[in-house]
């Protein structure tokens, strides 16, 4: 009886190691950036400098069309999402 509760308290314990290292390399291994990102959040990064948005990209963040990607696009993103 004492030999099977310790192979089930190893069975537990290697259950709950796998996880945990499981759960860590799935967070060290993510990318450093939303795999869908909502257009108010690549707005703001253009605005803050993360990221510099060109061609294509720059015309579709340019929601007001005055050719410049700025906070009145960012505002009017985040009033079209609600």
């Amino acid at each position: 009886m004492g030999k099977s509760r310790w192979e089930n308290l190893l069975i537990v314990l290697i259950f709950v190691v796998l996880f945990v290292s499981g759960f860590f390399m799935g967070y060290i291994g993510r990318p450093n950036c939303d795999p869908i990102v909502p257009d108010s959040q690549i707005i703001a990064y253009h605005l803050v400098g993360k990221i510099t948005l060109e061609g294509d990209s720059l015309d579709r963040a340019d929601f007001n069309g005055d050719g410049v990607v700025n906070g009145l696009d960012l505002i009017l993103t985040l009033r079209g999402e609600e």
